[in-house]
């Protein structure tokens, strides 16, 4: 199902990426979202399960573009992604209309003896509301 038709684009989502506020990761880190490098291309994938559909496209430091964001903590990044063109990719779209993946959980590497809170946004998960690491980090708008 994640095998690509073509290369067209299949939706596009907008979402909070993270803030400042506790994350639900052990010890309950707060991420700084200004000492986080964010790469050019960051894939994305469903559920931590390493099946990609789809890339951010833009990131946005504190910028809310008029939209309706929820009470954040401090800083804040905001994505912009598009959904590749593969079946996979059309059920993440169904399950993000129906409200079943509502998160945007970012999987941040850091070197060992880095300062907590920063790293590399290595990739990723769109997950339901039960998983997010950030529990701010939620999918704020979708377009086909």
């Amino acid at each position: 199902m994640a095998r690509l038709k073509s290369d067209k684009r299949r939706g596009r989502l907008t979402f909070l990426l993270f803030d400042e506020s506790e994350t639900n990761l052990v010890g309950h880190p707060r991420l700084i979202p200004q000492h986080i490098a964010l790469p050019t291309r960051c894939p994305i994938e469903i559920a931590h399960e390493g099946f990609l559909v789809g890339e951010v496209c833009a990131y946005f430091l504190n910028d809310p573009n008029g939209l309706s964001l929820p009470a954040l903590e401090g800083n804040y990044v905001l994505a912009s992604a598009y959904l590749y063109d593969s079946d996979l990719s059309g059920k993440v779209m169904e399950a993000v209309k129906h409200g079943i993946l509502t998160h945007a959980c970012p999987n941040i590497w850091s070197p060992p003896g880095s300062p907590t809170g920063t790293g590399l946004l290595v990739q990723i998960s769109l997950v339901p509301n039960d998983l997010p690491g950030c529990p701010n980090a939620r999918i704020l708008e979708w377009s086909e």
